[in-house]
């Protein structure tokens, strides 16, 4: 009988990890998209809104230390998803826009620094709508 189970179970699991796999693809454009997407202006005061973010999001944001380089463009796949930093987005897509990268240092629960990472936030429209640290933040930006 566990045999049964176990036998019948493997196309279910097959099929799901299939199904899943179609529904949350992260489509990749094309080069002709890509020089052709509306990236539109770059971000106003982005150094601003990056450290109200980390401000906000960090366990002791009192002793960040964040270096930023110019804002430059780029694309990402977002996988969108209802969450405290960015309310009301669902679904998958290409989002083009402006991309700035650098470094932070964070001091961690017990007040010791966590060590100098890199991190990368995504611009759309001039709103912050994605931020990352650490070696998924640079291997999630896509620049032109």
């Amino acid at each position: 009988m566990k045999r049964f189970f176990f036998v019948m179970a493997i196309p279910w699991l097959v099929a799901g990890c299939g199904i899943y796999g179609m529904m949350h693809s992260e489509p990749n454009p094309t080069p002709s998209q890509i020089s052709s997407a509306n990236y539109g202006p770059p971000p106003d005061q982005y150094r601003e809104k990056i450290q109200m973010w980390y401000q906000a999001n960090l366990v002791n944001p009192v002793g960040l230390i964040l270096e930023h380089g110019e804002p430059f463009q780029a694309w990402i796949n977002i996988a969108k998803r209802p969450d405290a930093q960015f309310p009301g987005t669902y679904g998958t897509r290409v989002a083009y826009g402006w991309a700035v990268g650098g470094y932070m240092n964070a001091q961690n629960r017990f007040g010791g620094y966590s060590g100098r990472d890199r991190t990368y936030s995504f611009f759309e429209n001039g709103q912050l709508i994605y931020t990352n640290w650490g070696q998924p933040a640079w291997e999630a930006c896509k620049s032109r």
